[in-house]
């Protein structure tokens, strides 16, 4: 379980600085899916190491920085947006 654990940590480490660099370098848009997808993905990774580590102040971190993924996400799909068709 440990090296599950350890796994799940270093993954999210890298997905989440992988899609920091490409932003960086102007290849993906900050407020883009990709960038918002791996953050997600990162984060939550991230967040169970954390927690079976004890490291509350980094689990509240993750979880804030995967909802705020999960928003631009939701917000870039059109969930919520009423249109005026037909009216």
């Amino acid at each position: 379980m440990d090296v599950a654990i350890e796994a799940l940590g270093w993954t999210g480490s890298a997905l989440v600085l992988f899609a920091y660099v490409r932003a960086s370098r102007g290849d993906w848009p900050a407020s883009g899916s990709e960038f918002a997808a791996l953050n997600v993905t990162g984060a939550m990774m991230l967040s169970l190491n954390a927690w079976h580590h004890g490291a509350f102040p980094s689990v509240a971190l993750n979880v804030v920085w995967s909802v705020i993924g999960v928003a631009t996400l939701v917000r870039l799909a059109g969930f919520g947006r009423q249109t005026n068709e037909g009216h």
